[in-house]
């Protein structure tokens, strides 16, 4: 099960046990009100032990469902972008959700061919994607995760475990693709800070520039052996 999956399942499972929670707190409300007469002072004083508390189990239930949300659409994003790479099979060696063994977070796909290896960060969000004060904006407003940040760690930690495996320095490409049709990127084919930044219909011709452009000597086979030993 891939990061993403495990999130999303992790969720579902929080949201729904504050609304058990929750309905159980209704529950012992209503007991509580019914064995006490509806007394007045009773019902008041219920009311001021139960009501914070379910605004706090509700804060709880709301954030998670948003979590649940995004974390989906990550998934489709993610399902979409492997349909998309289906017919590169032949010039490269493609793995999804690459976990390296430093822990520190998967990369979405990887990418190995004769002359180049790309470290793909896959978005799933929509809007006018642009770039102001060295982060990526959608809709004018920041990222809450610095996404250049993290394609650029990707690659330079895929290139750190295959040098340490193989012995090979090689430049690993990191790219960001935006996965939904509601991304509009504006960039064209030039790097962001060091990072191709791509709608995904675009994909191709930055796999083609990248593939231009890499006059890169190294062992695909050594590098696939290492990528496999991470299955």
């Amino acid at each position: 099960m891939n990061y993403l999956q495990t999130k999303k399942n992790n969720y579902f499972l929080s949201s729904a046990f504050y609304t058990v929670v929750a309905e159980l707190l209704l529950f012992i409300f209503y007991f509580l009100s019914v064995i006490s007469g509806y007394s007045y002072s009773i019902i008041f004083l219920l009311l001021a032990i139960f009501v914070p508390i379910l605004i706090i189990l509700n804060n709880h239930i709301n954030k998670d469902i948003k979590h649940f949300k995004n974390f989906s659409k990550g998934i489709k994003g993610e399902e979409d972008i492997a349909t998309a790479l289906q017919h590169l099979k032949d010039d490269y060696e493609i793995y999804q959700d690459v976990s390296l063994r430093d822990k520190l977070g998967d990369i979405d796909f990887v990418l190995v061919g004769n002359q180049s290896i790309i470290a793909l960060e896959v978005k799933s969000q929509a809007g006018n994607i642009q770039y102001n004060d060295s982060k990526i904006t959608i809709n004018g407003v920041a990222t809450e995760k610095d996404f250049l940040k993290q394609s650029k760690s990707g690659a330079i930690r895929l290139n750190h475990y295959i040098k340490d495996l193989t012995g090979q320095d090689i430049y690993v490409t990191p790219v960001l693709v935006f996965s939904s049709p509601g991304a509009r990127v504006k960039f064209l084919l030039n790097k962001i800070n060091g990072v191709y930044v791509v709608q995904k219909r675009y994909l191709d011709k930055v796999f083609g520039r990248i593939y231009n452009r890499s006059s890169q000597q190294f062992s695909k086979d050594k590098v696939v052996n290492a990528l496999n030993q991470l299955a």
